[in-house]
């Protein structure tokens, strides 16, 4: 859990935090969200904060559990969330049904065929003029061997391959590739490795 209220917070807290309040600079209180694996739900409360609904989904029934004492029963002026347990696979969601999907710190976590399924139902569920704001590591290289720093990360891939699994499933979007440097947000340019965030709109 990251309280994000809190005068102390880490380099790697305040990191996520950035993450989620640059998703979040990409909506309005009009907009419906999907916020996928939104784990204790903190980022879905900053989503909310922009007075957008927002749908958060995590497959960890405990995770969910605390997001809804900490912030599901908020019914605020700003938005309101509706924590649900799902698998972002098979997640039933009507087509061209949403504003935005953000999904962070997930693809990484979810073996590569489930991570294109996702996608590919991502592509469905946002409506033309829609926005996705996913995160993934890029895999690191030491003496020229990959390496992944987080036991958990099972589907880290190199820039290369990333950013053409973002084009080749997401075809009708335009992608902008963001590079993160502590809680800045540049252009992914140079940058072969690190963390990533891609952001596409759906072309109306």
């Amino acid at each position: 859990f990251i309280d994000t209220k809190k005068d102390d917070l880490s380099d790697n807290e305040r990191r996520h935090i950035a993450r989620y309040n640059f998703a979040a600079s990409f909506f309005s209180g009009s907009n419906k969200i999907l916020d996928g694996a939104c784990g204790c739900g903190y980022g879905s409360n900053i989503l909310a904060a922009t007075g957008a609904s927002v749908v958060s989904v995590d497959l960890n029934m405990r995770a969910i559990d605390f997001a809804i004492n900490r912030y599901g029963s908020l019914e605020r002026i700003t938005g309101k969330i509706d924590f649900r347990r799902a698998d972002l696979t098979t997640l039933c969601v009507p087509s061209n049904s949403l504003d935005g999907v953000v999904s962070l710190e997930t693809l990484e976590h979810v073996d590569i065929g489930s991570c294109r399924t996702y996608i590919k139902n991502i592509r469905r569920w946002i409506k033309p003029g829609g926005i996705l704001v996913a995160s993934s590591p890029m895999l690191r290289y030491r003496n020229g061997k990959p390496y992944v720093t987080n036991p958990f990360h099972i589907n880290e891939q190199p820039k290369k391959e990333l950013l053409e699994m973002f084009h080749s499933l997401l075809p009708d979007f335009q992608m902008t590739f963001f590079h993160q440097k502590e809680e800045i947000f540049v252009p992914l340019d140079n940058e072969e490795t690190g963390f990533c965030i891609a952001v596409g709109r759906k072309r109306s």
